[in-house]
């Protein structure tokens, strides 16, 4: 995920049995986001779309439309999305579930 525009898709499992999908996108400039995997209307998976506006798609039609900072920008959601910080150590990307 080197590229500008690329996304990557977690599936992290705790010892508790919870599990969370996470969506990490490279956002330009060796910049990176990190978003809690599913829509706030729905709870469908969401697609990152560099190419038209550099926002975050409900897989569901891509009907709702999310930004970078996770704020709804077209509807039918009306909640934002939950961010989780990423930091850069040592070569890796480091995201911090909370």
């Amino acid at each position: 995920m080197n590229s500008d525009g690329g996304a990557v898709k977690l599936s992290v499992y705790f010892d508790s049995g919870d599990k969370r999908k996470v969506i990490v996108v490279n956002t330009g400039g060796n910049q990176f986001r990190a978003f809690a995997d599913e829509c706030t209307h729905g709870g469908n998976e969401l697609n990152y779309d560099h190419e038209r506006g550099r926002r975050l798609r409900c897989s569901s039609l891509g009907r709702s439309k999310f930004d970078l900072e996770g704020n709804v920008l077209k509807g039918p959601a009306k909640e934002s999305l939950r961010t989780y910080p990423v930091d850069k150590e040592a070569g890796f990307l480091v995201v911090t579930l909370s």
